[in-house]
């Protein structure tokens, strides 16, 4: 298992860990708007971004199961803890940022 947040989806517990770097990639504008605060909340994003992360952890998770497990009550808390897990913190909720964006230098 890797080490992430650990979330209760219908009942059942997952432990979810960071995004890996094709993930990352994969929704970069995305991961650069949540940065900044400007991302709009796209559902079918945040979806993928759970069903990627949590299958680092539970391989056979499908699309179809976890599109059972997931609903408008906890959806905003997965998304959370797949984004804390991977370096993001929450600002207010349903809202995440970069833990850290400064780059050391002025």
């Amino acid at each position: 298992m890797i080490n992430g947040k650990t979330i209760t989806l219908s009942g059942r517990e997952f432990i979810a860990p960071p995004v890996n770097w094709a993930t990352f990639k994969q929704f970069k504008a995305e991961f650069a708007e949540i940065q900044k605060g400007t991302w709009v909340p796209d559902f079918d994003v945040m979806g993928t971004i759970i069903l990627q992360a949590l299958q680092r952890n539970y391989p056979e998770l499908t699309e179809a199961e976890l599109g059972t497990l997931l609903d408008i009550g906890n959806m905003g808390q997965a998304f959370s803890a797949v984004m804390n897990a991977s370096g993001f913190e929450d600002r207010a909720p349903g809202e995440v940022h970069a833990a850290s964006s400064s780059t050391g230098t002025n």
